[in-house]
């Protein structure tokens, strides 16, 4: 059976983010006005007189976890043009994966490939391609 980790986080203000993110939150009540002047419905239309809940989010590219990290500091990656987050394949997020920890070392400091061949000989795992690897 296959496992499935959730890496998400959320999308919340956080002193790790270098840019504020801002969450506005509407309650149910509060969208009256703007259903009423788009839909042209009334209060006594909604159910329980009431419109919908939302959501308005500000936040930087940065936010969070991303994959297109290459587009974001040049439109060119190995000599090509850098893809962006809505031209990455799904299936490049389903694959085998090993986690590497690399916490004993100083914060600040590279990690080296013979880093990375010693942590897979210290778990016993043997590298596969599209294997996916979490630090």
């Amino acid at each position: 059976m296959t496992k499935i980790y959730d890496l998400s986080i959320p999308t919340e203000d956080s002193p790790s983010e270098p840019q504020p993110v801002r969450v506005e939150h509407q309650a149910h009540d509060s969208s009256l006005p703007l259903i009423e002047l788009v839909f042209g419905a009334k209060k006594e239309d909604m159910a329980d007189g009431l419109g919908w809940a939302d959501e308005a989010v500000s936040l930087s590219a940065h936010s969070g976890t991303h994959v297109d990290a290459p587009w974001h500091y040049s439109p060119l990656s190995e000599n090509k043009r850098a893809r962006t987050i809505d031209e990455m394949p799904l299936d490049w997020f389903f694959h085998d994966g090993v986690v590497l920890d690399f916490r004993h070392k100083p914060q600040g400091t590279g990690i080296t490939i013979d880093d990375m061949q010693n942590a897979l000989i210290k778990i016993g795992y043997i590298f596969k391609p599209w294997d996916i690897v979490l630090i």
